[in-house]
């Protein structure tokens, strides 16, 4: 179970949007898609990459979809610069 902001946040299949069934997808609100990342690793510029291709997958089933990312992990400035261009914002998850 994952929570943002105090709220918790409903695991979906990712399947349904073309995604690999090893992306943990969450949704947060009726339009408002999260994408987990579970890790302790830093999150770097390739993972932000990764996660603009998901977006659009994304966005192809659900249109004006808002994806975000939710991570433990430290993220990179210059990935958080990158998310932050391309309309995701990154969240702090609890357990």
């Amino acid at each position: 179970m994952y929570y943002i902001e105090n709220k918790e946040v409903k695991l979906i299949d990712p399947a349904q949007f073309g995604l690999s069934p090893r992306t943990v997808l969450g949704k947060f609100g009726k339009k408002h898609f999260v994408i987990i990342k579970d890790r302790r690793s830093r999150v770097v510029m390739k993972d932000g990459q990764q996660i603009f291709e998901m977006l659009k997958a994304i966005q192809k089933v659900v249109g004006n979809a808002e994806v975000g990312l939710a991570t433990n992990a430290p993220v990179c400035g210059r990935t958080i610069k990158y998310l932050a261009d391309k309309g995701i914002k990154a969240h702090i998850i609890e357990k």
